[in-house]
């Protein structure tokens, strides 16, 4: 009889042994892959932070001078007139690059109202519209963001009319 306990005694600790290193595989399988995420994490963050370095020399602490060199060049947009007249838009027809401005300059002592075509909607190129007659000396002003042959006409004068080519 003792000689069976000893036995159930020695079969209930292995069971618990085998648990036990069951437990400790399943914890060490854990640790290792939060210690993988975690050296992931902050891969992802040296990179992150690398990239924010190379975007942004200037953003840290020390000054910083640019030679001119590691700075890509960006346009800076023109701004174009455009004169409105008795006679009509002078000139009729300009082309600009993309980003640019165009003046409407009223040299005219009747109202002028420039506007995309076609008139009356004014669809053609939402956005661009005075909404209003510019009078003498003022002007409207509208940047060109997209490619295009833009057609527009006086609002008050639907026979005076020209186009804007964006390259």
């Amino acid at each position: 009889m003792k000689q069976k306990i000893y036995i159930a005694l020695a079969a209930i600790a292995l069971l618990a042994a085998g648990c036990n290193a069951k437990v400790q595989k399943n914890e060490e399988a854990n640790t290792t892959e939060q210690v993988n995420q975690q050296e992931a994490t902050n891969t992802d963050k040296d990179l992150a932070n690398a990239e924010k370095k190379e975007a942004a020399p200037n953003q840290s602490s020390e000054p910083y001078f640019s030679d001119g060199n590691d700075v890509e060049a960006v346009p800076t947009p023109e701004v174009k007139e455009i004169k409105m007249t008795a006679d009509g838009f002078v000139p009729s027809t300009i082309t600009i690059q993309k980003g640019d401005y165009v003046q409407f300059t009223n040299s005219d002592s009747n109202l002028h109202w420039p506007a995309s075509g076609p008139h009356p909607a004014h669809t053609a190129l939402p956005g661009f519209d005075a909404l209003k007659g510019i009078t003498t000396g003022n002007y409207y002003r509208y940047q060109f963001t997209q490619v295009g042959t833009w057609y527009f006409h006086d609002h008050l004068n639907a026979s005076l009319k020209g186009s804007v080519v964006v390259k």
